[in-house]
């Protein structure tokens, strides 16, 4: 949320949890993300310094046709049965 916030130019959150806060733990837990080429909520650019920062050793950006509030089901139904590639 800290990345989220300054993009945003909102004041801190209080109470949020920040995901990089455990990036010892995340690093080594299979992910896929989806981000949307048109969503303006959270920039794909937000994803990618995200996985930069911590390191999973199996991480997956998947960009996808899709707004802050649709494409995403499509998205999820093409890839959700499908493994993670972990080389990208």
């Amino acid at each position: 949320p800290v990345a989220w916030v300054q993009s945003k130019g909102l004041s801190p959150l209080t109470g949020s949890l920040d995901p990089l806060d455990y990036r010892a733990k995340l690093h080594a837990i299979a992910q896929r993300h989806f981000v949307g080429n048109a969503d303006e909520v959270i920039a794909p650019a937000l994803v990618r310094g995200y996985a930069r920062k911590v390191q999973a050793q199996c991480l997956q950006i998947v960009e996808v046709n899709a707004t802050h509030h649709d494409g995403y089901a499509r998205a999820w139904a093409a890839f959700s049965q499908q493994p993670i590639n972990c080389g990208g």
